[in-house]
């Protein structure tokens, strides 16, 4: 605080200048502005301009690739002529492998404010169940999609929802991230197939070989098969194997052949190695003699549902 120039005779006569020096030259002032805009108390328009009626219907559709049987939690509002908000709310049970299943919703005359769904079931993670939500207009029997509102994966920590989630492809963003073991039949090759409905990035392969007492030079060869029985890539290990010796073998895109380290040897696969639904990766060994057998066989891959 400055000192107000002068002389005082006393510290109160002081503090009375140095109080009259730091008051504002005017008084506040409350500015007020007239309103230009005028809001309507009657006949307020909807907030929403999707008009159902008596002959739509919400339909929830799914694809689930998880194994699991999860529940969807469907929840909604619907503005009826009258300004009554009414409520929708279902809960859906989904078989472990249930594949373009739907559930109709009937709805009434009025305005469709929001549709929501929901999974709150354990276990469930991005690219296992994907969802879609539509209006259908016209007869059960043969209706007509009259729009999608939303489309998306759902899972324990995210939702779909209209307005607000887009319409994505179930190809979009990064998939379910698993490892599978596989469990072949004693003295024959292993096989991996992609289920339906489902697309599959190879992340990589793992496998072991034991070779029985009977003398003969095995090659591992992975091969990749389509869902007609055709091949479409091969990769043969140059590397034999003996009678009587147990070998791990390592596939994964973007590796070079490399010879056995302690007794584990690495092939190529195609960059990236993705499987359309029913196609499967298959091992073919040369030479394969009665009591070989393939075992561990684990197979780490990115899934997408494929609708």
């Amino acid at each position: 605080m400055s000192v107000p120039a002068g002389s005082y005779d006393t510290l109160a006569a002081l503090a009375a200048a140095a109080a009259a020096d730091q008051a504002p030259a005017d008084s506040a002032q409350l500015l007020t502005q007239t309103s230009q805009i005028a809001w309507e108390t009657q006949k307020v328009q909807p907030p929403t301009s999707l008009y159902v009626t008596i002959n739509d219907r919400l339909q929830i559709k799914w694809w689930n690739i998880s194994g699991n049987t999860p529940a969807l939690e469907v929840s909604g509002r619907l503005l009826e002529p009258d300004g009554t908000i009414k409520y929708i709310a279902f809960t859906i049970p989904i078989g472990s492998l249930d594949l373009a299943d739907t559930f109709p919703i009937q709805l009434a005359e009025g305005f469709l404010l929001d549709v929501t769904v929901t999974c709150s079931t354990a276990g469930i993670v991005r690219g296992m169940l994907f969802v879609q939500v539509a209006l259908l207009r016209g007869a059960t029997s043969f209706p007509v999609v009259a729009q999608v509102l939303t489309q998306d994966y759902v899972w324990t920590s995210s939702i779909a929802q209209w307005p607000g989630t887009p319409v994505r492809s179930s190809l979009e963003g990064p998939g379910w991230f698993e490892n599978w073991l596989v469990i072949p039949i004693p003295g024959a090759d292993f096989n991996f197939y992609v289920q339906s409905n489902t697309r599959a990035r190879i992340m990589s392969a793992i496998a072991v070989l034991t070779t029985s007492a009977v003398a003969a030079n095995r090659f591992a060869r992975m091969v990749l098969t389509d869902d007609a029985g055709n091949d479409l890539f091969v990769a043969e290990t140059p590397f034999a194997q003996v009678a009587s010796l147990t070998r791990q073998y390592c596939w994964a895109p973007g590796v070079a052949f490399v010879a056995p380290v302690n007794n584990t040897a690495l092939s190529p696969l195609p960059d990236p190695t993705v499987l359309e639904p029913n196609w499967r990766l298959r091992s073919s060994t040369v030479n394969m003699q009665a009591g070989d057998g393939w075992g561990q066989v684990r197979i780490a891959t990115e899934t997408w549902v494929e609708p």
